[in-house]
């Protein structure tokens, strides 16, 4: 198995011969994504382009890395806020954007498409089952965490049957947590 670069969720090797090459993790300057460049150990340089588009096709080589990850957070509580935030910037997930407006939040997420968003249910203006409802519209990739006061069983399941990846109330451990956050964000790997 390769060396996988600092940030780098995950890097599969499928194809059985890919001992014969040699994987060097790199940061993508488009992306800001580790990634891993794939270079022949003993096969001559001139032998190789037919051999690395099949290896890119056989690898996933791109990870999600929590240094670029976009997560956006959305709740009416600016404490809850700051709080989720601090805890998120502790575990390396530097790019966090708070929004207390879900019609701002919406907007944003249409514009910039976060890997991941934690959303609030009980909030005055729109509540966070159409929140995620519209989401799902304007940036379908996006992977929702509910984060909530209110563990209400029937909330729970409307959330998850709409996609949620995870159903936490607030209060929740903050390694459950942060493994539900890495959860869905590796999940969109």
């Amino acid at each position: 198995m390769p060396d996988v670069a600092p940030g780098c969720s995950r890097v599969w090797l499928i194809n059985e011969d890919a001992s014969d090459y040699e994987a060097r993790p790199f940061r993508d300057s488009h992306t800001n994504f580790e990634c891993v460049r794939i270079r022949s150990s003993n096969v001559a340089p001139s032998q190789t382009p037919d051999r690395i588009p099949q290896m890119i096709k056989e690898m996933n080589m791109v990870a999600l890395n929590r240094e670029a990850a976009a997560v956006y957070l959305l709740d009416d509580d600016a404490s809850i806020l700051k709080a989720t935030r601090r805890l998120l910037d502790s575990a390396g997930w530097n790019n966090v954007e708070t929004f207390t407006d879900p019609n701002a939040f919406l907007q944003h997420a249409a514009m910039h498409r976060p890997e991941l968003a934690v959303i609030d249910i009980l909030m005055p203006d729109m509540n966070g089952l159409e929140v995620q409802t519209r989401l799902r519209r304007v940036s379908p990739s996006t992977r929702v965490i509910v984060l909530t006061g209110n563990d209400d069983p029937s909330i729970r399941r409307i959330a998850m049957n709409a996609g949620a990846s995870a159903f936490f109330t607030k209060g929740v451990e903050s390694g459950d947590f942060l493994a539900g956050v890495k959860a869905a964000a590796d999940s969109g790997n």
